[in-house]
Formats: C-alpha cells, sequence, structure tokens
C-alpha cells in the first residue's frame, strides 16, 4: 500500500473511503471494504494524519483508539492500495463545494466515493452526506453512503467503544473493533525470574485511550512470536507522568526482550487495581 502525507494527485481514477476512521472498528471496515470492491478503480483512504479535534479544540487528543501505524496495518489488510492522510490543516478551511471539487476530484481523481451515514466535512465539519451527494451529482461522481452498524441496540461508534474501554470491558470492545484494543511501546525494564519468564515493564502510549486500571489476561506479540500474558495497567504516582503497563509472561521467550517494541493485546479484565 502506498502512503500519501501531501494532496498530490492521485495519477489514476479511485474509488475512495472517507473518515477519520479512529479504531477501524466493524462501521469503518464495511465503509473501506466498499472502497475494495469496485471494479477498475484504485481502492484509496482518505483521512488525516492526526484527530481532527487536536486541530479544532486547539490541545493535544489523548484518548484515540489507534496509532497511526496500526491503522495503516489494518488499511492494507482489508485490501486499500492507496492511502491519503494528510494534515487536517490542508482541507479544513474548504467548504464543500471546494472540498469536492480540490480533493476529491483535482487531487484523488474520485469516480466512487464511501463513507458512513454520519460523514461531516466542509468548513467547520457543517456539511452531511446530504451535501456530499449533491456536489459529487456536479461531478458526475457516484456516492454510496453505508448505514449505520447496530450491535446489542446500539449504534457502533468510536465513542461507544471509548466508554466500553474506560469501564474495563475488552472484551465486548474486541467484538466491535473485531480485533483486541492492542498498543505498542518500549521495554524499559525486565524482571527475570526464577522459571525463566520475563516480566517487562512499558509505558503507556501517550496519544491512546488508557483502558481501565488493573489487571488483565493479555498477548503478547514479541518478534513475530506470541505468548500469553498477564498485563497490570497502573496509574502513574504523578498525573504529568504516563500510565505503567507491567506484564507478566506466562510463556517462554528465546530472547532478552529489554529495549525492545513489544505490543500487547488486552483480552479480558480480571480484576481491579487501587
Amino acid at each position: 500500500m502506498e502512503i500519501r502525507s501531501k494532496l498530490e494527485k492521485a495519477g489514476f481514477h479511485t474509488a475512495v473511503a472517507l473518515g477519520f476512521f479512529d479504531g477501524v472498528h466493524i462501521g469503518h471496515r464495511l465503509v473501506v471494504e466498499a472502497a475494495t470492491r469496485v471494479i477498475d478503480l484504485v481502492p484509496t483512504v482518505f483521512t488525516f494524519k492526526s484527530n481532527p479535534k487536536k486541530d479544532l479544540l486547539k490541545k493535544n487528543v489523548t484518548d484515540n483508539l489507534t496509532t497511526a501505524t496500526q491503522k495503516a496495518a489494518l488499511f492494507s489488510g482489508l485490501g486499500i492500495k492507496l492511502l491519503y492522510a494528510v494534515p487536517f490543516e490542508c482541507v479544513r478551511h474548504l467548504h464543500a463545494k471546494e472540498f469536492v471539487k480540490k480533493v476529491l476530484v483535482e487531487v484523488l481523481q474520485a469516480k466512487k466515493v464511501i463513507c458512513g451515514s454520519n460523514y461531516h466535512f466542509g468548513k467547520g465539519g457543517m456539511s452531511s452526506v446530504n451535501d456530499l451527494r449533491f456536489f459529487c451529482d456536479q461531478q458526475k461522481i457516484e456516492v454510496k453512503i453505508i448505514p449505520m452498524v447496530l450491535r446489542q441496540g446500539e449504534v457502533v461508534s468510536s465513542t461507544r467503544i471509548r466508554k466500553l474501554l474506560l469501564n474495563g470491558n475488552v472484551k465486548f470492545a474486541k467484538d466491535l473493533l473485531k480485533r483486541p484494543y492492542s498498543y505498542t511501546s518500549k521495554v524499559f525494564k525486565i524482571y527475570n525470574t526464577n522459571s525463566k519468564l520475563f516480566i517487562i515493564c512499558q509505558y503507556f502510549p501517550k496519544h491512546l485511550i488508557v483502558p481501565k486500571f488493573g489487571a488483565y489476561s493479555s498477548l503478547i506479540t514479541f518478534k513475530q512470536v506470541q505468548v500469553r500474558g498477564i498485563t497490570k495497567l497502573l496509574k502513574p504516582a504523578d498525573k504529568s507522568q504516563l500510565p505503567l503497563s507491567e506484564t507478566v509472561l506466562l510463556d517462554e521467550v528465546n530472547e532478552d526482550p529489554l529495549e525492545s517494541f513489544i505490543e500487547i493485546a488486552l483480552l479480558d479484565f480480571l480484576e481491579a487495581i487501587n
């Protein structure tokens, strides 16, 4: 998959999935997958490098469900061939008609666009899917709107998943994400037990939402090998510090994990820790 960080002309006709796609949950996947099924058009995602809330609210956003790297890997796995992940500042000033002409037509060379029914765009996010359809019709761009997905009678959304994680319900969050909630960070300290098992210490990534503090069963990926673990998410002693992730590896590993970047996938909540 090719990744572009600027508004460069595609060079070919595309089918474009539009959205920020935080978490790439099951609703997002329907939008993205629809782009990959269009014949004779290059499946493309148009999104932003960082959460638009960062620019709109002028403050750091620390409750993302995915990093840019995670999202790119998920898009690639779904069959996307071209990813535009541009700064929000590139388009925030564009009104709806300008966005369609300057971005969808002139840059992306889109012949079909796909988005969720709650998609908003244009200056101030004031334009809806009805506006998108109206201005795209003028440019002979086909528009496909994907309805919201329901689970247990409620809409699947990034906001809903954040609430589940804050309550420690990583099991249901996994169903909505279609994968376990996970994070990757560097191991800064290890303890080696007598049984040749490691306890690894990491700081929780600063821009991802921190689930409920406590102990979780987990799956650890270390140099393409997966092992079982018990992970504790611990409050920092000082609010200026990052939360601590401390994981007991329940299976042996052949290499010292110190200084390695390790992925922790949270599978189930075990108990709260004060």
